[in-house]
């Protein structure tokens, strides 16, 4: 992908992923973020589930899928009023059966259930994992609202109501300081640079363990119920082994 020449790496982005290709100076499998300050080098915005496989990329550490989901708002409703709570793991197909039958959640949520089935199909063709992690659970307090990485390989993360996940571009944060004397220290991070993720998106993120040399974990966090008083509704899906790649 890296000796491709720029005119080839354009048509390619046409078809799949959507950057600024002006003025690149890093190499195509490095791409920029439209909107934000400066270059973002760890950040892919994706066309479709598929265009995701670029996670694997060395220098990247969030794909992005923006999309909306109006058609999806009574559903969802109902699911938050009902403080639905959903966790479980195994292979997608039992994974599929096993919040299908929950409460009639098949029948009652179809277009939730359609939803959460194409994209956990999806992270299966991306991942390459056989077993996962699933959570769909309403957030009515606040976790993980300090920046972090997850120790994992691959998380999957939509927000279908409230806010959504913050995170950072890899040189808005000095990861030593961080490290070192915590996520929330304002030496460690520069606010100015955070990302917000808008309700809907998918994401997919790099965490920790992720099995290859050289790559790092995105830095991110989950906002504030607390400061917003929103409730959440968020789908997390992990990958629930140890990834392998050739």
């Amino acid at each position: 992908m890296q000796h491709r020449c720029i005119n080839e790496w354009r048509l390619y982005l046409q078809h799949r992923c959507i950057n600024r290709l002006d003025h690149m100076t890093t190499p195509p499998d490095i791409l920029m973020l439209p909107g934000s300050r400066g270059d973002v080098l760890n950040a892919v915005f994706c066309n479709e589930l598929s265009d995701m496989e670029a996670i694997h990329a060395q220098h990247v550490n969030i794909c992005i899928l923006e999309r909306e989901i109006g058609h999806l708002r009574n559903e969802v409703l109902a699911l938050m009023s009902a403080g639905v709570n959903l966790k479980t793991n195994g292979t997608v197909n039992e994974i599929l059966t096993q919040i299908g039958s929950k409460g009639g959640f098949k029948a009652r949520y179809p277009l939730v259930y359609n939803d959460i089935k194409q994209l956990l199909r999806g992270f299966e063709t991306v991942s390459k994992a056989l077993f996962f992690r699933f959570s769909l659970s309403t957030v009515k307090s606040d976790m993980c609202r300090k920046f972090h990485t997850d120790i994992n390989d691959l998380r999957l993360l939509s927000t279908y109501a409230g806010a959504a996940t913050i995170w950072l571009p890899d040189d808005a944060v000095n990861r030593t300081t961080l490290l070192n004397i915590g996520a929330d220290h304002s030496t460690a991070v520069h606010p100015k640079l955070e990302q917000h993720a808008k309700t809907g998106d998918v994401l997919l993120l790099k965490g920790a363990i992720y099995p290859k040399d050289g790559t790092k974990a995105l830095i991110h966090r989950s906002p504030s119920i607390e400061e917003s008083g929103e409730y959440r509704l968020l789908l997390r899906i992990d990958t629930n082994e140890f990834l392998t790649f050739s």
